[in-house]
């Protein structure tokens, strides 16, 4: 008789392997068939998480392509959950669709997926309260100029070589005109406030300055570091925009 760790095994390389022979785990005169039904029913699933989490790719390449990618990409074993939670799953799927022969005329494929991911991962951080701007505006000058700045668990930072926001706003509106080229430059900003997901489209010079407080410089820093390259920076109406789209959890003075 095997052991439970030996079924397990034979079960997952046989589910991995279509033309597996060694079905002898099985008590059935039926085992191939009896297998297809698992194996139909854990790529289904797998199929479908990817989908829920990729949708824009589904709507770019049609169902059909995208189910046909998807297969692909589970054949890789490297490619297949490691845990139970599935919804920890596909951040290699991008990666993939970047580097499949049959999708190389798609060139902004991987970067659309890769803002997909994003906006999943945003999804699935903790909920966070962020700050009123009453907490702001009673810290003392003295002390705001070297005040960092920690954002919600929910808020990523996106950036692309191409249009992807005109793309995305195509897949949400067919009616929207045709991009004349998508070779240009895109940042965003990804939160979740209030349970919601948003995606912020932004101009290089705020998203530098959001980025570089991310990263932990603080006001003042982040600030000379944006006006060295864009001197017409506003800082007022980058830290407006933080208490307006309630990205901000804390702020930390010394």
């Amino acid at each position: 008789m095997q052991s439970i760790k030996s079924l397990q095994s034979s079960f997952k390389q046989s589910i991995l392997e279509k033309d597996s022979e060694n079905l002898n785990f099985i008590s059935s005169n039926h085992a191939k068939e009896r297998l297809d039904i698992y194996r139909q029913t854990i790529f289904e699933n797998m199929r479908n998480a990817l989908e829920i989490t990729f949708s824009g790719v589904w709507s770019l390449i049609g169902k059909e392509c995208a189910d046909n990618a998807t297969y692909l990409f589970l054949k890789h074993q490297k490619n297949l959950p490691t845990s139970g939670c599935i919804d920890n799953w596909g951040q290699e799927f991008s990666n993939f669709l970047g580097s499949a022969k049959e999708l190389q005329h798609l060139i902004y494929l991987k970067e659309f997926a890769s803002y997909e991911w994003l906006k999943h991962l945003s999804y699935g951080e903790k909920e966070a309260k962020s700050i009123e701007v009453s907490e702001i505006s009673s810290i003392p000058q003295e002390k705001i100029n070297t005040a960092k700045f920690i954002f919600l668990p929910s808020v990523f930072t996106f950036s692309s070589k191409y249009k992807i926001n005109e793309i995305e706003e195509i897949i949400d509106n067919p009616n929207a005109p045709p991009i004349k080229s998508i070779n240009n430059e895109s940042y965003a900003i990804i939160a979740r406030p209030n349970n919601i997901i948003f995606t912020y489209w932004i101009k290089n010079d705020l998203f530098l300055f959001l980025e570089a407080l991310m990263n932990g410089s603080d006001l003042t820093e982040a600030s000379k570091k944006i006006n060295q390259l864009y001197p017409e920076f506003d800082l007022t109406n980058a830290i407006s925009f933080m208490l307006q789209k309630q990205i901000i959890a804390k702020v930390i003075t010394s």
